[in-house]
């Protein structure tokens, strides 16, 4: 499929090539020759991230099929539980921290309630 590209690509320099020599030497006329040296720049800008995309979609293909042994799903099954289990620590400590600041609120309420009644 790249080398179709590659050829439309090779044509459309010929053609432009034949274009500009036509208008420009023959009939000198530069607006002409401006738009159609803009447009196909564009269309080749167009080929060449038709041609790019393919490639980087074919790439990550290949780079799924590769995931597809038992051994690379299980490392990856072990990598999540991993992951997971530093998560649920994470909010285990994160919880301890909220029950010691409840607990510390409620006994900085107290002495403030003790010191009001005091005075």
């Amino acid at each position: 499929m790249k080398s179709l590209y590659y050829i439309i690509i090779v044509f459309i320099f010929i053609i432009e090539y034949y274009i500009f020599y036509v208008i420009y030497i023959k009939m000198k006329n530069i607006p002409i020759v401006i738009f159609i040296i803009l447009f196909s720049i564009i269309l080749l800008n167009s080929l060449y991230l038709k041609i790019s995309c393919n490639t980087t979609i074919e790439g990550l293909e290949t780079k799924n099929t590769d995931k597809t042994n038992s051994n690379a799903n299980d490392d990856d099954d072990e990598d999540i539980k991993q992951r997971f289990n530093k998560l649920q620590e994470k909010v285990n400590k994160i919880q301890d921290q909220i029950v010691d600041a409840e607990k510390s609120n409620n006994e900085n309420a107290q002495t403030l309630k003790q010191l009001k009644n005091k005075s």
